[in-house]
């Protein structure tokens, strides 16, 4: 499983505004928006070099309890499984 944070809008103010300048979860500077990943640029990725995606599901962090957990939103955080092809 891969796991890492979508460039869309919503992740611009979640993980760079939010996480680190007004939930201060790590330090600011530490996102590049233009370097963040869409689902599709990395399944292209993954496929160019021999794998297969067989699941994806969107991440959420809960900072009450300090957890990782799955969810249908992909906008932010994601997750995408694959195998190598034979």
């Amino acid at each position: 499983m891969l796991t890492t944070i979508n460039r869309t809008s919503p992740s611009f103010l979640g993980a760079i505004i939010g996480a680190e300048y007004v939930a201060r979860i790590v330090p600011a500077g530490t996102h590049e928006w233009v370097k963040f990943v869409t689902p599709d640029e990395l399944k292209g990725a993954l496929l160019s070099a021999g794998a297969v995606t067989f699941a994806e599901t969107g991440m959420v962090y809960n900072p009450l309890s300090r957890a990782w957990g799955t969810c249908s939103n992909m906008n932010i955080n994601y997750g995408v499984a694959a195998r190598k092809l034979a």
